[in-house]
């Protein structure tokens, strides 16, 4: 495991989370402040600031998918190593070996994530049904407003139909962003089991006595936590987003600097 701290170094840095926060607080307050800011700027600043916010979060989605890619193969080239190592050095430990090398069939097993379909998806489908959602909505403000003179209701009927269009692009970006939090997180939780494995079997075969894991990345409960985002109305998804591509990533990778020390050094002598 020659790159963890390569991996290491591209999960963003805690700055990038603040930023997208601070944004999202600064769009609110824009658009719920009464009177103070003309319409046609509200409206400006507040699409601007949402735009931003989905591409910073599309970057940390991005990023922690990269990493755990990386992180993937890194795992999997170490385990090569390993058993090449084991059958040359230990050929008593056969047992030992053949666990090994189903250990290294399960790495191969674990998907290679299509990290920029699942992004693009989200930023693609986010901003456009943004857009169309505004674009609707002020329309059929303009229409409403006509209510005294008549409204034509063909066109009310077309701008009710773009919103709903940009509803519907919504619901699929939402899809997207839920279904990258949970495979990061079960793709991670995939790792470190194998990574536990590999400890277990070296240190019950004797080979080398590895150091128990001191953090364990929590299993996350993808049906709650959607279910707590659309309740909060997407607070809790902030939450989720930062302990999914932040934190866990960072002290699993924090962890895995003793590990990889180890079988550095097994495989080198």
């Amino acid at each position: 495991m020659r790159n963890v701290d390569v991996a290491l170094q591209l999960v963003p840095p805690r700055s990038i989370f603040m930023i997208l926060i601070t944004a999202m607080i600064v769009s609110t307050v824009v658009s719920t402040i009464p009177g103070t800011i003309p319409e046609l700027l509200k409206s400006v600043i507040t699409l601007t600031l949402s735009c931003f916010s989905q591409l910073v979060i599309a970057y940390l989605l991005y990023s922690g998918l990269r990493v755990e890619r990386i992180h993937i193969d890194d795992l999997s080239s170490t385990l090569q190593d390993l058993c090449r190592v084991i059958g040359e050095s230990y050929p008593e430990h056969k047992q030992a070996l053949l666990e090994l090398e189903r250990v290294r069939a399960s790495v191969q097993r674990i998907p290679r994530r299509r990290s920029t379909l699942l992004v693009t998806t989200y930023i693609v489908f986010g901003i456009t049904s943004l857009l169309l959602s505004l674009y609707g909505v002020w329309r059929i403000r303009g229409l409403l407003e006509k209510l005294i003179t008549g409204v034509n209701l063909e066109e009310l009927f077309l701008y009710l139909g773009i919103v709903s269009l940009g509803g519907l692009l919504a619901v699929v970006s939402l899809v997207a962003l839920f279904y990258t939090l949970h495979v990061l997180n079960r793709d991670l939780l995939e790792v470190e089991r194998i990574e536990d494995s590999i400890a277990l079997i070296l240190r019950t075969s004797g080979i080398a006595h590895l150091p128990e894991r001191t953090y364990t990345v929590p299993r996350r409960s993808t049906v709650l936590y959607v279910v707590l985002s659309l309740i909060t109305l997407g607070i809790f998804v902030l939450y989720w987003i930062y302990v999914v591509t932040l934190r866990d990533l960072r002290k699993h990778l924090l962890e895995d600097r003793v590990l990889a020390q180890h079988l550095t050094h097994l495989i080198s002598t």
